[in-house]
C-alpha cells in the first residue's frame, strides 16, 4: 500500500531548518573535528611536518590503532590541538625545493645555433 504525503512549502522549509540545526549542533559539539586523524592530517592542522608530530605523539596524546607489526598511530584531534602549545610551532615544510633565480634577471639559456 503506497500512501502518498503532500507537504506544503512551509512544512519543507521547516524540516530543512530542523534538519540544519542537528547538523550545526553535530559541528559545534566537535563530532567532526574530535575524531581520530592520522599524523599527516595533524601536521596540517598545527603547522607543523610529520615528522614533528610523530616526535611529539607522547604530548599530543598518540595512540595506536590495530594490532599488527607496524599499528598506525592516531590522535583526537581537538585534544592534540590544545595541547600543542603555539609558541613551539614551526614553519611549514615544503615539498619541493625552491627553484634559484637568476640574479641578473634573465634566464641562463643555451644559445640557438641554427645550421
Amino acid at each position: 500500500m503506497n500512501v502518498e504525503i503532500i507537504l506544503s512549502d512551509d512544512q519543507v522549509r521547516e524540516i530543512a531548518h530542523v534538519a540544519a540545526e542537528l547538523v550545526a549542533a553535530k559541528l559545534a559539539a566537535g563530532n567532526t573535528r574530535g575524531g581520530l586523524v592520522d599524523a599527516a592530517t595533524l601536521a596540517h592542522e598545527l603547522g607543523v611536518s610529520r615528522d614533528t608530530v610523530y616526535e611529539h605523539a607522547g604530548e599530543l596524546g598518540g595512540r595506536r590503532v590495530g594490532d599488527g607489526a607496524r599499528p598506525r598511530l592516531r590522535f583526537n584531534l581537538a585534544d592534540a590541538l590544545a595541547a600543542w602549545p603555539p609558541s613551539t610551532a614551526e614553519s611549514p615544510t615544503r615539498t619541493a625545493p625552491r627553484r634559484r633565480r637568476s640574479s641578473n634577471g634573465r634566464s641562463n639559456l643555451l644559445p640557438v645555433i641554427e645550421r
